[in-house]
């Protein structure tokens, strides 16, 4: 099962609100050198983040962006305990994220098979033929701003200049 597309802008734009006041009431609380690891670790949950969205989105590997959701998992644990640790509130804001990751990785495991992006975000965005990249993987055009969407906004701009150099 997967919920439907217009269910993930409001999702991901709610959890990186959680996700960036959590680390602001961390900050606040001890600074960045009081609180380095669980900065640390917040800053590497967010690369990981966007790893994953290429690495399914970009590359067309589900195969490979389940071991990057995997370790994303992992560290937005430990994460959550660094934060909480430092604030009870910014390790609560942490929760839904680190639910929202549980059940990616599912859906993520549950197409892992593929090397289609479609069936996480329901099909290929209909372009036009001649304004879009090929997908990799098939003889669809793919375009980021279409499937931005359903993905994780902040990304867009990553995949957008990572697809240009890939085609």
């Amino acid at each position: 099962w997967n919920p439907p597309s217009f269910v993930f802008t409001p999702v991901w734009s709610t959890l990186y609100v959680f996700m960036g006041l959590a680390a602001w009431l961390v900050w606040r609380r001890a600074g960045f050198f009081g609180a380095s690891v669980a900065l640390g670790l917040f800053l590497f949950q967010l690369f990981l983040n966007a790893s994953w969205s290429y690495l399914f989105f970009g590359l067309h590997r589900p195969d490979f962006a389940f071991v990057d959701i995997v370790a994303l998992w992992l560290v937005i644990l430990v994460n959550t305990f660094a934060f909480w640790r430092v604030s009870m509130p910014a390790g609560l804001l942490m929760l839904p994220y680190l639910a929202w990751v549980s059940f990616a990785s599912v859906l993520n495991l549950q197409h892992g098979g593929s090397t289609h992006a479609e069936l996480i975000v329901g099909g290929h965005p209909r372009v036009p033929a001649d304004s879009a990249p090929h997908c990799p993987g098939c003889s669809a055009r793919m375009n980021t701003r279409t499937l931005s969407k359903y993905i994780n906004v902040s990304n867009i701009r990553i995949m957008d200049d990572l697809l240009l150099m890939m085609h």
